[in-house]
């Protein structure tokens, strides 16, 4: 193995799964800059037609991970709640700094309120969530509370009243789990979780599905399942629910097998594809492309020497075959030291995110995506991002107050990766 190998093992890739990124920066949250909140691109607007943005308050979050978001379209904004914010330290590992907090982001005058419902499932991370639109309501399944304490509840954030409920449940319910991933069967009116961490970071491979009018949950054993994972991603496109990648424990090898779920069958196939897909890795994202017919790939973590990616791949689900949309960051200059990163380790994709994983994604009902926050070299992200998964094309809604590495936030007087 040669030094750059070697290096980036002992120092980036050896925080795999921390629940911080390497970071050198002065910010207060652990990443590039002083903290300030910045405006979106072209300047957050102080008057937009009818809206009156004078008076919309400036706090934002503080940069984190671990966050579940849905996109909340008849209010238009995005509703984040809890998620990590542990101020990310030199190849360090701080403790979890779980949080309650709720935030809703109004896309007229581009602000962040904190919002202070009584109740609620408290601390929270990894957990997983859906918008249930047709319900006007945010469905919140799992997580953890800490590296000891999981949860298999299901609580509902009313979105029209802004207040918590916790859902009674029956039946055969998954245990206590995070990383899991959960998506909204429309058709069939139930919630499907698939996978995640019961503990001691090992994956599993269980399917549940909750009825929505019964309330009942019911374990679905069939055949030719995925393997036990957690860290994947999924999507639900068309009547098939799709799982990409993840990892079957702590450590490599990671995954990045597809495999399909039929919703009206009840059964598994694993999705054999062709061209160059998206290298194994955890903590990616799938966006689906319902006019398109095919799912995009985006984000997560390798075993590579660039470890966080942005990159983005699209899988046509009619020929299984793959395609890559954007290349994103690619490796340049090997770290010089522990924790030591040039300002050039990567050659920046101009217009790109940051590199991350364990990000907040939600799509609309239109079919727009947008994702929020997460893990990045240099800290922890608070930006906002909005994708159109029929080009791949990006947009950037808000900037970070951190975690970007020191030549994406524009400076020229980069003395390493990330300040």
């Amino acid at each position: 193995m040669g030094l750059t190998s070697t290096l980036r093992t002992i120092s980036l890739f050896a925080c795999v799964f921390a629940l911080f990124a390497c970071d050198s920066a002065s910010g207060p949250d652990g990443g590039v800059g002083d903290g300030a909140v910045p405006t979106q691109d072209g300047e957050a607007p102080t008057d937009s037609g009818a809206v009156d943005c004078s008076g919309r308050p400036a706090d934002a979050p503080v940069t984190r991970s671990e966050v579940g978001m849905v996109h909340d379209a008849a209010r238009d904004r995005l509703i984040i709640y809890g998620g990590n914010t542990a101020a990310s330290e030199r190849c360090g590992v701080p403790p979890s700094e779980i949080v309650a907090e709720m935030w809703a982001f109004h896309f007229d005058c581009g602000s962040w309120e904190q919002l202070t419902p009584a109740g609620g499932p408290g601390a929270l991370a990894r957990h997983a969530v859906v918008a249930d639109t047709a319900n006007d309501r945010m469905l919140v399944f799992g997580g953890r509370a800490s590296s000891s304490s999981y949860s298999n509840a299901l609580w509902a954030f009313d979105l029209t009243t802004d207040t918590w409920s916790e859902l009674a449940t029956s039946g055969t319910a998954p245990p206590p789990v995070a990383e899991a991933t959960a998506n909204l069967d429309v058709e069939r009116n139930r919630l499907l979780v698939f996978g995640g961490d019961p503990g001691g970071f090992t994956g599993s491979d269980g399917l549940y599905a909750l009825d929505l009018e019964a309330m009942a949950w019911s374990r679905i054993d069939a055949a030719d399942a995925p393997s036990p994972r957690l860290y994947h991603a999924s999507a639900i496109v068309g009547d098939e629910l799709l799982i990409f990648g993840g990892a079957a424990g702590f450590n490599p090898p990671y995954l990045n097998d597809v495999h399909a779920f039929d919703l009206t069958s009840e059964t598994w196939r694993a999705v054999t594809t062709t061209g160059t897909g998206p290298n194994p890795r955890f903590g990616a994202e799938l966006v689906p492309d319902e006019d398109s017919g095919r799912v995009l790939v985006m984000f997560g973590h390798d075993d590579t020497n660039l470890g966080n990616r942005n990159d983005m791949y699209a899988l046509d689900l009619a020929t299984s075959t793959w395609s890559n949309l954007h290349e994103g960051d690619t490796f340049n200059n090997p770290p010089t030291g522990m924790c030591e990163f040039p300002a050039d380790f990567t050659t920046l994709e101009e217009g790109s995110p940051e590199r991350r994983y364990s990000i907040g994604l939600a799509v609309s009902a239109d079919g727009q995506a947008f994702i929020f926050g997460g893990k990045a070299d240099c800290g922890y992200l608070n930006d906002v991002w909005r994708i159109d998964p029929a080009t791949g094309d990006w947009a950037s809604v808000r900037a970070s107050t951190g975690g970007e590495v020191c030549l994406r936030t524009g400076r020229t007087d980069c003395g390493s990766l990330c300040f």
